[in-house]
């Protein structure tokens, strides 16, 4: 699974073996959605903006402050 992927590399091994789970589950709601639908189901910004609620920046802002919150999390 590809998770956290930024700039084609799995930013996941920069988190030296902590839990991606935890990580995860310590993203609101509508960030996580957006990491597992990416990362997970492989669908690209295109397909994930085909949902109604989201548009192609909304998908884009909310990877990247997914991805930036991440890296903050405590549980790292």
């Amino acid at each position: 699974m590809n998770l956290l992927m930024a700039n084609g590399e799995l930013e996941a091994a920069r988190m030296g073996g902590h839990d991606i789970a935890a990580v995860l589950e310590s993203l609101s709601a509508h960030y996580h959605q957006v990491m597992l639908l990416r990362d997970r189901e492989g669908l690209s910004i295109a397909g994930m903006a085909d949902h109604p609620a989201l548009t192609r920046e909304a998908v884009k802002s909310r990877r990247h402050r997914a991805r930036v919150l991440a890296r903050e999390c405590p549980d790292r």
